[in-house]
């Protein structure tokens, strides 16, 4: 059988942070803060082996002692994502150790400015002190200038409600193992990051998805609270929840209004307006009557035309969220444009089994567009190639 080996943790200074470090197959992954000084904790690089191991279907060896309860809870996570996804749980080959409880409660919040987010930090449902942002994650790690917009605009953010804002920056994704298939290892990401945090009790995670829409995923209710420790407790937050209810409870918040970030365009430090999650969360903005109030897009002039641009949802189950705009109410072009890319998204479910290149070319025929343009979208879906190293 062979291993996932991990090496012990170590902490050094640098000239940007305190930064944690250890070999994970081979390779170094890394987190650092310029904020504090981070734990070199063996549950934080065990976790981000953990999925990358079940999809080779290896073990996972670390060289040093484990926290008993954390493997305990793991390897419950690991018996539900088999059940998912069919994977076989690994081994967790390590010394086991009962660590005890810490002795303050501190709350920190995963946050990226996104709406799930928003909608944990403004229920005031936990004493939260600390808000956590990864760089590394959204934003990658060379995309410096946009990144330290962010970084400052969370700052702004973090002081106006009295909180301290903890950076910490990772080569996760970057990594040939960890960085493999994020869909599916985001958990891994989120639970390392937590378990580095010194001096924090419990870590929440905010759901992005909702009960009625409930399908696996890396980030969900049953799951998330595996990644404890006994010194680390995760919890799962607003499951409860749709995303456009969401919006809908943070809508007439200023923060929200001033700082609401869920563009995914990785060179842009405000939002783009034409990316799907952009439009996604404007056109719901938009049946709320609310779109206006968010001076955070770029652009919210071509909602239509972006809409229609669109061929249709790479994730399916992501049509649910227009649809409720459009039972909720839309009117005139935006209706129409909207209930097209559902459609769209609806038709392209019989062409996945071809691929997605397949796929792609078969819808471009059915787009909103002149006759000739359909054609040149056919043939040149269909004579683009998956990148190299693409996954």
């Amino acid at each position: 059988m062979d291993f996932l080996s991990i090496s012990q943790p170590s902490r050094e200074k640098t000239a940007t942070g305190w930064r944690v470090s250890a070999s994970v197959g081979g390779d170094s992954l890394w987190f650092e803060s310029p904020d504090l000084p981070l734990h070199p904790s063996p549950e934080a690089f065990a976790a981000a082996g953990i999925m990358p191991a079940m999809l080779a279907g290896m073990d996972v060896r670390i060289d040093t002692s484990l926290d008993d309860f954390w493997c305990k809870q793991v390897a419950k996570a690991m018996e539900i994502f088999q059940d998912w996804w069919g994977y076989r749980p690994a081994e967790i080959l390590a010394p086991r150790v009962a660590l005890s409880r810490p002795s303050e409660q501190r709350h920190a919040l995963l946050f990226s400015g996104g709406v799930d987010a928003f909608y944990t930090l403004l229920r005031d449902q936990f004493p939260v002190r600390d808000l956590v942002w990864i760089h590394g994650f959204d934003l990658p790690l060379d995309r410096t200038e946009p990144a330290m917009a962010v970084e400052e605009r969370l700052r702004r953010l973090a002081a106006e409600q009295g909180m301290r804002l903890i950076v910490v920056r990772t080569n996760f994704r970057r990594h040939p193992l960890t960085g493999r298939r994020i869909r599916d290892n985001q958990i891994g990401l989120l639970a390392a990051v937590g378990h580095v945090l010194p001096q924090i009790s419990h870590v929440i995670v905010s759901s992005t998805i909702h009960r009625k829409n409930d399908v696996p995923h890396a980030t969900h209710w049953l799951t998330d609270h595996l990644w404890s420790s006994a010194r680390r407790q995760f919890v799962h937050f607003g499951e409860d929840v749709s995303r456009n209810d969401k919006l809908r409870a943070i809508m007439d918040e200023p923060l929200a209004q001033n700082y609401l970030r869920v563009c995914i365009d990785q060179g842009c430090e405000k939002n783009c307006g034409r990316c799907e999650k952009c439009l996604r969360c404007m056109v719901v903005l938009k049946s709320l009557g609310r779109l206006d109030r968010f001076r955070v897009f770029r652009d919210t002039r071509h909602l239509v035309e972006d809409i229609d641009a669109l061929p249709f949802f790479k994730y399916a189950d992501i049509a649910s969220h227009y649809q409720e705009a459009l039972d909720r109410g839309l009117a005139g072009e935006l209706k129409r444009a909207v209930q097209g890319l559902v459609d769209r998204t609806r038709i392209s479910l019989y062409f996945r089994p071809l691929g997605i290149r397949a796929t792609r070319a078969a819808i471009q025929l059915i787009m909103p567009k002149p006759w000739g343009r359909r054609l040149g979208g056919f043939f040149q879906s269909w004579s683009k190639k998956k990148k190299p190293g693409k996954i």
